[in-house]
Formats: C-alpha cells, structure tokens, sequence
C-alpha cells in the first residue's frame, strides 16, 4: 500500500511538562498541484512533492499549565495509545505505505527567509500532532500558519487505503492563558512578530537557538549579543530566565526595549496577535 509513496516523514516523540506520557509530533509539508485533497482525489507521484516533519523538540515551558494536565489515556481507547506514544509504531507504518523518514523541518524550510512563508501559502503544509503542544516545532508551524491536524488523521488515511482531507482532524493552536480555554486563531500574514527586532537573553547556546529560531517563524529579525552591545535598536528582550539585577542594567543601559518572558511569545504565537505585557503576570514573571 503506497498511499504515502513521495512523502518524507520526521516523526519526533517528547513528553510535554506534566503529562501523562509521550505525545507524537509529525510535521508534513506536501506541495500538492490542487488544495482540495479528498477522498475522491487521485494523487500520483508525479503530483507530489511531500515532506512530514517532526513537531517535537525540547519543551520551552515548564509551568504548570492546563495543557500539561491534559490525559490522552482519558480521551482515547487503548488501542490509539501506539498512534500516540509509540514512534518505532507509528514509523513503521509510514514506512510500509511507501513514505520516507527525514530528520527536520530546516531541510525545507529556512525561517530566516521571507520565502519560507511564500512556500507555505503556496503549498499545502500540514503539521500532525497527538495533541497540541509547547514544542518547537508545533510552535513554529503555529507562527508559519501550517494548519496541525491530529496524529489520528495517519491512522484513518491507512485505514481507509486513501488520503484522506485533513479539514476533519484539526487541532488547535494551544491552551490560552487569557481565555482560559484552547485558541484556533488563524495565521496573522507576514507573522505575529513582523516588523519587530528582539533579543534573546540566555546563557545557554543551544536555547538560543531554538527561541530564535521560533521567533524567526513570527516573522521577528532577532539581535545577536555583539549588536545588542552596542545600541542597536531593539523591542523586546526576551529572557529565558528570570534575569539578574545586573541583566537589567544591561539591558537597561543600551535599549528601551521591554522585557518580556518566553511565555509572553508562546502566547503570541498561540493568539497570532501582539499581546501587551500587562495582559497576563506570566508575562513579565519567571518560575523560580
């Protein structure tokens, strides 16, 4: 059965903050010649130019929030908990439909790029996840406007010897912490940063990378410490953690620019609106 011959996949599991058991994350960037993928629709490999990437990555959040408390055990039948927590499971059976397994999302895209964001409006570029997250790369493809779609949509197109419009199994873009509640806001164009010009404050290289990274996909331009240093202007300066008297004179002593915690981007990211710091105390407060 080659339902998925032409597609490549990375597949990444991680276990969100609090929960239960590992989730499954699946990124899929398909540039199909037609939108309207159904059913009905033949697609032959000459039509087809697919890649599934991996939506899981290091968590930037650990606070105790109502989306880590969510319980897929809870929710779905024993017989969905591989789909949702197995990747050698849910791997092999990519595999044995044809599809290829591929290693990230920067092997098609270059997020630093405004092209990045032409290749996702005009193409169809889907993220699949067990459930909605605080991962990288599920954050990112919320910044980009990838539509996400629940794992379970791989289960059914096998099931139906088809694929299937993933319309049906959407998900949302994360739990809100001013609503109270989960947000499908749609896709700001040109990204919820755009215009913007942040600094990230941190210690750790490769949490740089990654918070860069994820502000690059909201369409921000980030500042590197060398710049920063020496006045360039700058928004916000995002911390990921709480920083010290002496990072506020720092900061203080070379920008106007307001300080905000990396739960204020998130939140962003989930509203696909700019939020004001005032909004919410996790924005402007570190977990200790």
């Amino acid at each position: 059965m080659g339902i998925f011959k032409g597609f490549t996949f990375v597949v990444s599991f991680s276990a969100a903050p609090g929960a239960a058991g590992p989730t499954a994350t699946t990124a899929i960037s398909a540039h199909l010649h037609s939108r309207n993928v159904s059913a009905d629709t033949h697609l032959s490999t000459s039509q087809l130019s697919h890649s599934i990437l991996g939506a899981a990555g290091s968590s930037h959040n650990s606070q105790n929030q109502a989306d880590a408390d969510y319980r897929l055990a809870d929710l779905h039948p024993a017989g969905d908990s591989a789909w949702l927590g197995s990747k050698e499971f849910v791997v092999k059976h990519i595999e044995d439909a044809g599809g290829v397994v591929a290693e990230d999302l920067g092997s098609i895209l270059d997020v630093r790029n405004a092209a990045a964001r032409n290749l996702v409006s005009n193409s169809v570029v889907v993220l699949v996840a067990g459930r909605p997250s605080r991962t990288k790369k599920f954050l990112m493809s919320v910044a980009l406007g990838i539509p996400i779609v629940s794992s379970m949509w791989i289960r059914a197109c096998l099931a139906e010897k088809t694929l299937l419009d993933y319309n049906a199994f959407r998900l949302s873009n994360g739990m809100s912490l001013e609503l109270g509640h989960w947000c499908a806001a749609p896709p700001v164009q040109g990204g919820v940063f755009e215009g913007l010009r942040i600094y990230v404050q941190t210690k750790d290289d490769v949490k740089r990378a990654d918070l860069e990274e994820i502000l690059h996909s909201g369409g921000a331009q980030t500042i590197k410490k060398k710049a920063f240093r020496a006045n360039v202007k700058c928004d916000f300066v995002v911390c990921q953690v709480k920083p010290s008297n002496d990072d506020v004179m720092f900061i203080s002593q070379r920008s106007s620019a307001k300080i905000a915690t990396f739960e204020w981007v998130s939140q962003c990211i989930i509203h696909q609106r700019l939020l004001p710091l005032t909004a919410h105390p996790k924005y402007v407060e570190w977990d200790d």
